[in-house]
């Protein structure tokens, strides 16, 4: 226990049970010795040799395969660390009811048919479940899901799976598409150092696991497949803070809306957005498939951290390296031109390779006779070169096949063995995908012999390129990570605002209200006055000076445009009175029953570069912030970027440099450029605010006029939580 506190002993000792139990009851293991011995939980763990105790559960048996069965798990003479519980699903409560009885630890429940079938029944049988639970200690995993695999405890849900540890924990929410994984990994040489499926998630779920993870020294590298969290705050922080690389496999993620909202912010905001805010700010590398999440682990274990995104490229094949060039520079990589000095050598080491090329793409001599004599000088030179950071080769072996080259692995193993030696720089080596046999039993052998001698070695052209591109871009995070010391002001307290508001039944504040807040956040807002007769309204804008605005006050009406509550660029006494007249007029009209406090003067500010800057909640991750352009940006092209509270100032430098618009802000044309320190602290003071406030639904500032020095918001709206 040195070193930990109470909280992280208890942890500790819970997720040793888990992994490395002492003792597993298997409560319906099957009487048919035949049937649990080929696919029954008994018989995978003697398979896999696991050394503990294992106690048979069935009433029908006196023993299975070897072990003496018991009728229930009470009737077993010795304390029990972890049961599975593969019963049909009506009698799992049952079972789950005498493991809390006996004081079993951990109870995994494989047993499928819960709320993830939908049905009324499934989900009263799971909130059965989530009952029982709080009855007693038993911590359970599931259900619907496959466990735990974990090679130096003797379990594993396959016993396929290799019996040694390596340097990944895998997390997963899926099943059989964990399993596919960890086949898929371990095909390719990946070990594991433990991984487990944890399916509905009633009790442990991903952040007991990743907590684990991220402290557990064994553990390097953490990879997570994901379709929703319960504590998407708790896991973002989780995530942002840890010091190992995490990958993660975000299934479901959709464009689709929740529905009719009255702020720019939430109906601009979706699950994606959020989602591409969170890797953003994390650090976290984000993968699309079962097989791609393998090639970037592969790189994050293998490959030794790249630092700059110049790629020279080593290949046969004009079109292939083309194809390559165009590659990267998708996935933002350079393919730079090579130093004179560095084409004139490779020269002079490939004039009797027939075809070669010393451009970027290099070309050396990988012809149909195998490969050349001159391949390892020739990466040696590249490397060598001062524009290049790395290097990606590729291979034909279809070609060695079909012209009958033999010895062709030995020697292209031997060849990527020195290389590997004596290169300076990290390097890939790709074996393009052919249609014969041969070559893919022969890609798999040298894939793997790869793997063992550390190099990187990828399933195709692409995949090896989208993994570089996002190991790069991992340790620029990592180099440039932020962590904890949020900036901004002290937020003084607004509770009495929202108190008030409260008090009269409402939760839409008017933009009086909404700005009387916003100076409470340290954020510049307009002068304004409510006046409730047209003689007020003249009196207000001749103090002020015009020309002066004129807006409905109401906390009905939400959008003034549209309901004509709203005049601008009035510029005399007799144009404010009609003003006046003519909104309150069009309002009623429009809204008969609709609370009007009265009609707000402000002064007409100075126009300068308009900006929104929003706030709302996402069902996972909670207040999540916009920044976008103003006006036809953010109505029509969604110009748009998020980010997930709190804010660092890293963060709220780059949401406003990565909207398409930013030229604007940076002085496009000759026009000025706008104070963006000015609106990093914008960003940082709502963020704060926010947080502060967690009464706050939506909150927009549309728009905030930006200068070369300061910026104002000229119209606020803040809604509060129901």
């Amino acid at each position: 226990m040195e070193n930990r506190s109470l909280e992280q002993e208890a942890r500790y000792q819970l997720m040793k049970t888990v992994y490395h139990p002492k003792s597993i009851a298997v409560i319906g293991a099957s009487s048919d010795s035949k049937k649990e011995e080929s696919s029954g939980w008994v018989g995978r763990l003697l398979q896999f040799g696991y050394k503990g105790e294992i106690y048979p559960i069935n009433p029908k048996a006196g023993e299975i395969l070897g072990l003496k069965a018991y009728a229930t798990i009470s009737d077993v003479p010795a304390t029990i660390d972890y049961a599975i519980v593969v019963v049909p699903r009506h009698l799992v409560s049952a079972s789950l009811e005498m493991c809390i009885i006996k004081g079993v630890k951990i109870a995994h429940i494989y047993t499928a048919g819960f709320s993830e079938v939908g049905t009324e029944e499934g989900i009263k049988l799971q909130r059965d479940l989530e009952r029982i639970i709080k009855a007693g200690k038993t911590r359970v995993i599931g259900p619907n899901c496959m466990g735990v695999y974990c090679p130096s405890g003797g379990i594993s849900f396959d016993i396929r799976f290799p019996k040694e540890s390596g340097p990944v924990t895998f997390i997963s929410q899926t099943g059989v598409g964990g399993r596919r994984l960890i086949q898929l990994a371990t095909g390719r040489g990946l070990r594991f150092n433990k991984a487990v499926s944890y399916g509905n998630a009633i009790d442990l779920n991903v952040i007991d696991f990743l907590e684990d993870a991220i402290s557990d020294e064994e553990t390097k590298l953490i990879l997570l497949y994901l379709e929703g969290l319960t504590d998407g705050r708790r896991f973002f922080h989780l995530i942002r803070d840890c010091p190992k690389p995490v990958v993660v496999l975000k299934a479901g993620l959709s464009e689709s809306g929740s529905g009719a909202v009255a702020s720019h912010t939430a109906s601009l905001s979706g699950s994606r957005q959020i989602w591409q805010a969170f890797f953003k700010q994390t650090g976290a590398i984000s993968v699309e498939s079962l097989e791609e999440a393998v090639e970037q682990m592969l790189a994050l274990q293998i490959l030794p951290p790249i630092v700059g995104r110049k790629a020279g490229l080593v290949g046969r094949g004009g079109g292939i390296g083309v194809v390559a060039a165009d590659l990267c520079e998708r996935e933002g990589l350079k393919v730079p031109r090579l130093e004179a000095e560095t084409r004139n050598r490779l020269a002079k080491i490939t004039l009797a390779d027939a075809g070669s090329s010393i451009r970027n793409p290099v070309e050396i001599g990988l012809g149909i006779t195998g490969v050349s004599e001159h391949y390892v000088d020739g990466l040696q030179l590249v490397a060598s070169d001062p524009n290049v950071d790395f290097i990606i080769t590729f291979l034909n072996p279809e070609d060695y096949i079909h012209y009958g080259v033999k010895g062709w692995v030995d020697d292209i193993s031997r060849a990527l063995v020195k290389a590997k030696s004596i290169l300076a720089k990290p390097f890939t080596v790709v074996f393009l995908p052919g249609q014969n046999v041969e070559v893919f039993e022969s890609v798999l052998q040298i894939q793997r012999q790869c793997v063992k001698e550390g190099i990187g070695c990828f399933r195709d052209l692409e995949a090896s390129i989208r993994a570089v591109g996002k190991l790069v871009t991992y340790y620029e995070n990592r180099m440039n990570k932020v962590t904890g010391g949020m900036e901004g002001l002290n937020v003084m307290s607004g509770k009495e605002i929202i108190h008030r508001v409260r008090e009269r039944g409402r939760t839409f504040l008017t933009e009086m209200e909404s700005k009387e807040l916003m100076k409470h956040a340290g954020i510049a807002v307009n002068e304004m006055k409510l006046v409730k007769s047209r003689e007020e309204a003249i009196s207000a804008s001749e103090q002020m000076g015009y020309p002066i605005v004129l807006k409905i006050s109401s906390p009905e009406v939400i959008h003034k445009s549209d309901a004509g509550g709203v005049k601008l660029g009035l510029t005399s006494r007799e144009e404010v009175a009609a003003a006046y007249d003519d909104i309150l007029r069009s309002v009623t009209h429009k809204y008969p029953k609709a609370d009007i406090q009265g009609v707000t003067v402000q002064k007409a500010e100075k126009a300068g570069v308009e900006i929104i800057v929003g706030m709302s909640k996402d069902i996972q991750f909670g207040p999540v912030l916009m920044f976008g352009l103003g006006g036809i940006f953010v109505e029509v092209l969604k110009d748009v970027s998020f980010r997930i509270v709190p804010l660092t100032r890293k963060d709220a430098a780059a949401v406003i440099r990565e909207i398409r618009g930013y030229p604007l802000l940076d002085g496009y044309r000759g026009a000025p450029a706008i104070d963006v320190q000015s609106l990093e602290d914008l960003l940082l003071q709502l963020s704060n605010f926010v947080l502060e406030y967690p009464e706050i639904k939506e909150l927009d500032l549309n728009p905030v006029f930006c200068y070369s020095q300061g910026n104002l918001a000229v119209d606020a709206r803040v809604i509060l939580e129901s």
